[in-house]
Formats: structure tokens, C-alpha cells, sequence
């Protein structure tokens, strides 16, 4: 069975790649370093949010829609 992973999961993995702390990401975003630790607690990321993590931590993201069985439509 394979296991969706939560957006905080991915940025976490994101995060530890680039060897970039949640407070140095909340410094660089402006933002308190409770306030991203909200964010990837509830799980609660807005596209303007995506784009800001991927500005600061030089990614990019890509919004992809899947039919229920899996296949890749858009």
C-alpha cells in the first residue's frame, strides 16, 4: 500500500536536505518561528505560502490533478 505524505511532511524533508532549521526558514520568510511550526503542525499551507517556502529555499512545486485510480490527468 503506498502512504500519501502531508505537505509538512515534504517540506520537512525539503528542510533537512538543504540542512535549513524551521527558525532559519521563519528569519528569512519574516515571520516568528512559532508561526511555521503552526503551519507544519496543522498542516496548513496556502499556495501564497508554498510559493514563499520555494523563493526562500530555491525549489519549485507543481500543482498535478489525478483521477481516484491514480492516473495522472493534468
Amino acid at each position: 500500500m503506498i502512504k500519501i505524505i502531508s505537505t509538512s511532511e515534504k517540506l520537512n524533508i525539503i528542510l533537512s536536505r538543504i540542512g535549513m532549521t524551521k527558525k532559519e526558514l521563519a528569519e528569512k520568510w519574516g515571520i516568528s518561528q512559532p508561526s511555521i511550526s503552526q503551519k507544519f503542525k496543522e498542516n496548513n499551507w496556502k499556495e501564497s505560502d508554498l510559493k514563499k517556502f520555494c523563493e526562500i529555499t530555491g525549489f519549485e512545486y507543481k500543482i498535478v490533478f489525478t483521477e481516484k485510480n491514480g492516473i495522472e490527468t493534468i
